[in-house]
């Protein structure tokens, strides 16, 4: 798209500032962005320290006050924290569009970012919709979803009696049916801290007695249980604390300090994928990727892993937003295995969370590969073999085709439009659409089939859709977008861009322009970047 076209109208004396301090990644493609995009068209592109250092004049010596970026600018593209909002709101002369300065995070986005506030907001919209394909359309873009507020774990039967009955029921019939040997007929249940991150608090479990220990493990240890620890030569008892975390790693958190959790019901069907198989035929774009990872040496082939995508989003105003179709594909560092009492406990073939790889013998192999390597681009993936799971068994290896990946793309936007829909209108308290104001999210989201067909009591056997279904897994506000890597930093180049094309120049260019926005339609792609939703939900200030 020539940029040319989107500045018609622009000052040429406009100033943006541009800092991520500790995110050099970040700062570095955000500062490349606007040289390019921005500078072309009179724009002055002021740098703040990107190092971690301060920003500007603080003011006083106290080193404990946090550094704000300087007022007088039009354009902040900078850490959250840096932002000075209080000068982004209007004065009673200038309320009109272009006149405040342009921010790039929203002052209040928990509707969004914290996963117990976006599960109330999907919940809520759908319940206000008459019954029907619409109201589904809000109610499954999430595994099935419930929200418990605890701090100790003897807090948890009283919630099962009242607010999570029905889950009660769930559990039952598991343990039910584990006591009778029907393993397939177990649902298994993932639970998520409520604005946790970086993997910490996930845990995995299908009966009562695990969630119960969950919770125990996540209360403080007594004085007590310090001292066992401390003789505990075997690691069993209560020097285990981490026994259902990650390669060693703990990730246990502590429930009475986050209070807000999530449970979701684990997606047993997941679209699992070798993303190095096609180096063995020599098809496609994952095949080139492989080749110049120097990956496949000494793999074993067919090892179909679990993925989740990271779908890169922008919102802009009151409410646009965007989709950059360059989704990556985050996979986990070793084969899936169906959930099991057993492979639960070690979380590595279920969580794809590659800030959790830090230590690159964790990639498959066991080869010491930097955790970037378990990062692929989507497109790219098309020609590699993928394997159909259905609970207990695996369908046939098949190749991803072009078209599959396209469809896994549409789908992504439309999921990723009706989550953002609601949480602007059913959260409208928690995410404040200031007109002024554009956000990157990192969108997480899981491929995969639907066996909802399948009946509530497990998977029957041929009740199996060859239908890809998409589902949102979480919404991240400041990406890390450094897990890209080097290899793939392109991907983040060419978002900005379009973050500078899309959200800053329109706004600051002639008000009878629409920057060459106009007439894009929801679900239609251009250049790369698919509209997602577009209502006009502001409400000024």
């Amino acid at each position: 798209m020539p940029s040319g076209a989107l500045a018609e109208g622009a000052s040429s004396s406009r100033t943006a500032f541009v800092s991520f301090p500790g995110a050099a990644y970040t700062h570095s493609a955000a500062l490349r962005a606007t040289r390019k995009v921005l500078a072309p068209h009179g724009w002055q592109i002021e740098e703040g320290d990107g190092k971690g250092g301060p920003v500007g004049p603080s003011g006083t010596s106290d080193p404990q006050e946090v550094s704000i970026a300087p007022s007088g600018k039009d354009l902040y593209l900078a850490d959250y924290d840096l932002l000075p909002f209080e000068d982004l709101l209007p004065g009673s002369s200038s309320s009109a569009k272009g006149k405040q300065p342009q921010c790039s995070s929203y002052v209040i986005r928990k509707a969004l970012i914290r996963k117990h506030y976006l599960a109330s907001a999907l919940n809520t919209y759908a319940v206000k919709l008459p019954s029907g394909p619409d109201a589904d359309r809000f109610r499954t873009c999430t595994p099935k979803t419930w929200h418990l507020e605890i701090q100790f774990a003897d807090e948890l039967d009283e919630l099962l009696m009242d607010d999570l009955y029905d889950l009660a029921e769930l559990l039952e019939e598991n343990q039910a049916a584990a006591e009778e040997g029907r393993e397939k007929d177990v649902r298994w249940f993932i639970l998520k801290p409520g604005m946790a991150d970086r993997g910490n608090g996930i845990r995995i479990f299908s009966t009562l007695e695990q969630l119960q220990a969950i919770f125990e493990e996540f209360e403080p240890d007594s004085e007590d249980e310090d001292e066992e620890e401390d003789h505990d030569e075997d690691g069993s008892g209560s020097g285990s604390r981490d026994q259902n975390g990650y390669a060693g790693k703990d990730t246990s958190v502590m429930a009475s300090q986050l209070r807000h959790f999530v449970i979701q019901e684990y997606i047993r069907t997941p679209l699992l994928i070798d993303p190095v198989s096609s180096t063995a035929n020599g098809d496609g774009l994952a095949a080139h990727a492989s080749q110049k990872l120097n990956i496949g040496a000494g793999m074993e082939a067919n090892s179909p892993r679990k993925f989740h995508l990271r779908a890169y989003v922008l919102c802009v105003a009151g409410l646009a937003v965007y989709l950059h179709d360059d989704m990556l594909a985050l996979f986990a560092p070793m084969a899936y295995q169906d959930p099991s009492t057993d492979t639960v406990r070690d979380l590595r073939c279920h969580l794809t969370n590659t800030c959790l790889q830090e230590d690159g013998s964790l990639a498959v192999g066991n080869d010491a590969r930097p955790k970037e390597e378990n990062v692929f681009l989507w497109t790219d993936l098309a020609g590699s073999n993928f394997t159909q799971s259905n609970g207990q068994e695996k369908r046939s290896i098949r190749a991803l085709s072009a078209d599959m990946v396209d469809d896994v793309r549409r789908k992504a936007a439309d999921v990723i439009g009706a989550s953002f829909q609601a949480a602007a209108k059913a959260g409208s308290i928690h995410w404040q659409l200031w007109p002024n104001a554009f956000e990157v999210f990192g969108v997480d989201l899981l491929v995969g089939y639907d066996d909802s067909t399948s009946g509530t009591g497990g998977h029957k056997e041929g009740a199996f859709s060859d239908e890809l279904k998409v589902w949102l897994l979480e919404v991240n506000a400041q990406p890390d977008f450094a897990q890209t890597g080097a290899r793939l930093s392109a991907v983040i180049d060419r978002l900005f861009e379009r973050v500078c094309e899309i959200a800053v120049l329109p706004y600051h260019s002639d008000q009878q322009s629409t920057g060459g926005l106009g007439g894009w339609k929801v679900g239609e792609s251009r250049h790369s970047t698919t509209l997602c939703f577009k209502e006009d939900l502001g409400r000024g200030f």
